[in-house]
């Protein structure tokens, strides 16, 4: 009996959860005015120079621009021409990355610097040019590497 209570609370928290979705999905449609999909990129971490808060984020593609939205609240846009590149990269590649200021800190060390074991957290990354001439890698935690592939190949559908 516990069982079958059990599995009938998650089947509701999951319908009302889906049901959060759709119109959060309708509001941010409505708003942007977008026949497109509507993307959970997922938590955002860093890169975008309009956010300064760690949270959920969804994007509506239209037909300039990529609109970030928290909830049903717009909170920042990239546009699609100066998007160079959407990535899927594992936590270990993003703190493994070589920068400058790593080569500064470390010399020629930075090369032999002892390499962390991977992590297998996936993350997209939207590397992308703004009007100033800035480069920006707008990071999003995308959970496993199935789920992040295919958030990456909807969004470079929409490019």
């Amino acid at each position: 009996m516990m069982i079958v209570i059990a599995i009938v609370g998650l089947m509701l928290i999951h319908y009302i959860s889906e049901g959060f979705k759709a119109d959060r999905r309708d509001a941010i449609k409505e708003e942007t005015c977008t026949t497109e999909e509507i993307v959970v990129a997922g938590d955002y971490v860093m890169g975008h120079p309009k956010i300064n808060i760690a949270t959920n984020v969804w994007i509506a593609a239209t037909e300039t621009d990529f609109i970030l939205f928290e909830k049903k609240k717009r909170i920042g846009e990239i546009p699609k021409k100066a998007v160079k590149q959407i990535a899927v990269e594992d936590r270990s590649s993003l703190q493994q990355r070589l920068t400058a200021t790593r080569l500064v800190t470390l010399g020629v060390f930075a090369l032999a610097a002892p390499k962390k074991k991977k992590i297998e957290e996936y993350f997209l990354v939207i590397s992308w040019v703004d009007e100033k001439r800035m480069e920006h890698n707008t990071t999003f935690r995308g959970g496993n590497a199935e789920g992040t592939n295919g958030r990456r190949n909807l969004l470079l559908n929409y490019l």
